[in-house]
C-alpha cells in the first residue's frame, strides 16, 4: 500500500524522516533518539558506573537491569528533594534552612531537573 505522506509498514505509517540519512520513523521521538545517537557527539553517562551510551533509552535499559537498588533509593532521594524544594518555594524559604542530608535531596532533584531540560 503506497502512502502519499510516508510509509506504511505492518499497518503503521512512517511520518517521520532523518534529514542526515533518510531512514524513517512511526515516532518523532524515536526519530530524535536516532538522530543523537547517529548524527552527533551526545553520550549519555550512566551516573552509578560512569559507563556511556549512545541511546537515552540503552542508558535507561542499563541502569534498570544494573543498578535497580540503587535506583530505587534514587528516585526516592529525587521526590524528597522535589518535594522539599516545592515547599521551600511555596514558603519563600531560604535554602539554609535546610539540614544536610535534606539540602543533598534538594541539589540532586535540582541538577536531575537542569538534566532533563537539556537533553529535550
Amino acid at each position: 500500500m503506497e502512502m502519499e505522506h510516508g510509509i506504511k509498514k505492518q499497518g503503521l505509517t512512517k511520518n517521520f524522516k532523518c534529514l542526515e540519512c533518510e531512514k524513517e520513523y512511526v515516532k518523532s521521538r524515536d526519530l530524535q533518539e536516532h538522530t543523537i545517537a547517529e548524527h552527533t557527539d551526545i553520550t549519555f553517562r550512566c551516573e552509578f558506573c560512569n559507563q556511556e551510551f549512545k541511546r537515552r533509552s540503552t542508558l535507561e535499559r542499563h541502569i534498570n537491569k544494573r543498578h535497580y537498588q540503587l535506583t530505587f533509593k534514587y528516585d526516592e532521594r529525587l521526590k524528597e528533594g522535589k518535594s522539599l524544594l516545592k515547599h521551600i518555594n511555596a514558603e519563600n524559604l531560604p535554602m539554609d534552612v535546610l539540614q544536610e542530608e535534606d539540602l543533598k535531596a534538594v541539589m540532586l532533584y535540582m541538577e536531575y531537573r537542569d538534566k532533563m531540560k537539556n537533553i529535550y
